[in-house]
């Protein structure tokens, strides 16, 4: 048979009184707009917005302000918050209800889409603290088990809902670049089996570079000092696939300060053969 005509073009939206058409305020999308792939690999509890790519038709109508739908066979399936994109699935069109969402009046609006806010790509394992008023975000490239360790962005903010800013200077403050992470084998230690895993950490997207610390960031733990009444930051990590048994549960981690400047700008991660905090 053939296939079914594709959903009509979005059309502008008004909202009831006391609420407000969710829209996105950058240009671009988030992806193909099927349930397989768009709903289920996206979906992430909240709402998230994005201009419309309607199966079917190759772009959005240029103005749109609709929150983007999918369509399942012959199934409608708004995304709605705390529900999953199969669960609402149903044979009539969306309504204008479907994109509005409650006029948060003066609370300053985020976006809703993570890469926005963060436009770091391929990154994992976040850490959130608060230092003096000010937010930080710190977290590396993906490293799945990698032996060459990650490395760490730095981003902050007045608030933890934003607006979240990259910390100037040098972007990743955990990798040295033009640097290599030797093997075991090259180093006459154990276990041989350990790699540098290709696409992973500080050799993300090809970059020559090696963690400092040799390990993907967990935590940041607070100590409070009871001399000086400040707070230190302890920067932890997991060193995969180091352990010379070659058991996970052997595997180190790295221990080392989080050290900021005069202006609370966060400093490059580096290697302390011990470190010591005042309890």
């Amino acid at each position: 048979p053939p296939p079914p005509p594709p959903p009509p073009a979005p059309t502008p939206l008004k909202c009831p009184t006391g609420t407000r058409v969710d829209i996105v305020a950058v240009d671009g999308d988030n992806g193909s707009c099927d349930c397989d792939d768009f709903c289920a690999s996206d979906w992430s509890g909240m709402l998230k917005t994005a201009r419309p790519h309607w199966v079917g038709a190759a772009s959005a109508v240029p103005g749109s302000t609709t929150k983007c739908q999918c369509v399942q066979g012959s199934k409608w399936c708004p995304r709605k918050a705390g529900v999953g994109c199969g669960d609402t699935c149903g044979d009539a069109p969306p309504t204008p209800t479907d994109f509005c969402v409650p006029d948060e009046g003066s609370v300053p609006r985020q976006s809703p889409v993570a890469a926005v806010a963060f436009p770091v790509q391929f990154v994992e394992a976040p850490v959130m603290i608060e230092r003096k008023g000010v937010y930080y975000a710190l977290f590396g490239h993906c490293c799945c088990f990698c032996y060459q360790g990650s490395g760490m962005f730095v981003f902050s903010a007045p608030h933890p809902l934003g607006p979240w800013t990259q910390q100037p200077g040098r972007a990743d403050l955990g990798c040295i670049a033009n640097m290599s992470t030797p093997t075991p084998a090259e180093i006459h230690s154990l276990p041989l089996t350990a790699f540098p895993q290709p696409g992973q950490g500080c050799i993300y997207a090809g970059a020559k570079a090696a963690s400092i610390t040799r390990a993907q960031q967990n935590f940041v733990v607070e100590v409070p000092s009871p001399t000086t009444k400040e707070i230190d930051f302890v920067w932890t990590g997991d060193r995969w696939m180091q352990s010379p048994d070659g058991i996970k549960g052997h595997e180190p981690q790295t221990w080392t300060r989080l050290s900021f400047d005069t202006e609370g700008h966060v400093l490059p991660l580096v290697w302390m053969d011990e470190i010591e905090v005042d309890v």
